[in-house]
């Protein structure tokens, strides 16, 4: 018999709701807007003014002053990673499913809104933890020659249909062969 576990459900869920409010907080999102007044310098003067949704409500969002992640949720729950990932194991504990899903997406979130904002260098730790943990994966077009789409092509052919290619290949080799000669 094992060492009992050191949450339930319901604890689980929330510590992992501690540790977000933790490292994050919600603010109103603003804007700089021109007063319709002007300094003694003649400059515009400007006020800040929350930005409103289209139903006229104030714009809030969350903001992680410390980026989410897995380490951090084992560290603040006092855990090893592998306990995370015992918890986070659907078969071995359904029972955590609900709360583990919630926790991952919410990192996962955090990572897509991070791409979107961040510029350059500052990517590779965020594109390095969506291609490993999430699925994410880059897509590359390679333009390929005429002789590479045949070779492509040959793959989903019938044997006649190779054979008819090799005909074709063979005759464009010996015809640029008899070119070469003239």
């Amino acid at each position: 018999m094992g060492r009992p576990r050191k949450y339930t459900k319901k604890s689980l869920w929330e510590a992992l709701e501690r540790y977000f409010v933790s490292i994050s907080r919600t603010v109103t999102l603003t804007e700089r807007v021109p007063s319709g007044k002007k300094d003694e310098y003649g400059h515009e003067i400007y006020e800040t003014k929350p930005i409103l949704n289209d139903a006229g409500e104030p714009i809030r969002a969350r903001q992680f002053e410390i980026p989410p992640t897995v380490g951090g949720i084992c560290d603040y729950l006092k855990i090893h990673r592998s306990t995370w990932a015992d918890y986070c194991d659907p078969e071995a504990h359904p029972e955590f499913r609900e709360a583990t899903v919630w926790a991952r997406e919410t990192i996962h979130a955090y990572l897509e809104s991070a791409l979107l904002d961040r510029a350059g260098k500052d990517l590779k730790g965020v594109i390095f933890t969506l291609q490993n943990n999430y699925g994410y994966a880059e897509k590359r077009e390679v333009e390929m020659g005429p002789g590479a789409r045949r070779a492509v092509a040959a793959a989903n052919m019938t044997t006649a249909e190779r054979e008819e290619l090799l005909k074709e290949l063979a005759r464009e080799i010996f015809q640029t062969e008899e070119a070469k000669d003239e």
